[in-house]
């Protein structure tokens, strides 16, 4: 996403008659505030998939009409990881590159092994890869 250069700044606030800076009057919104909140549905087909979920996230401030406020985006997933980054492909490959090497598929886990734990998943180096990133942004 990208931010827009019309957004108030630090420099454009002006002292009111408490002498407190607001921002100028085409700023100040006098709505009441308010939150929505919307599931993104998102299919994978591999282990380690990147996918660009900024078009669906704008859909939705789109839907239910927000102009300025704050998006929270969060996993339901324990192996989901968000983050911000540019959409360029030698850039996406060196992401894959790095949560590869730093925590290989193939290294023995403890999540994996049936005598410590219950899941037959194998996918130990999913969760671990995506603590890297994180699960909200």
């Amino acid at each position: 996403m990208h931010t827009d250069s019309r957004s108030p700044t630090h420099s454009s606030l002006v002292p009111d008659n408490t002498g407190v800076s607001s921002p100028p009057r085409e700023f100040q919104n006098h709505s009441v505030a308010s939150a929505t909140r919307r599931v993104l549905t998102v299919r994978t087909n591999a282990h380690l998939e990147l996918i660009n979920l900024t078009e669906q996230v704008q859909g939705v401030l789109g839907d239910v009409g927000v102009r300025e406020g704050l998006v929270l985006v969060s996993s339901l997933h324990t192996t989901l990881a968000l983050m911000v980054n540019e959409w360029q492909e030698a850039l996406l490959e060196d992401i894959r590159a790095m949560l590869g090497s730093v925590i290989p598929e193939g290294r023995e886990y403890r999540h994996n092994d049936p005598r410590y734990s219950d899941c037959d998943r194998k996918n130990a180096h999913s969760h671990l890869q995506a603590t890297l990133l994180g699960h909200s942004l």
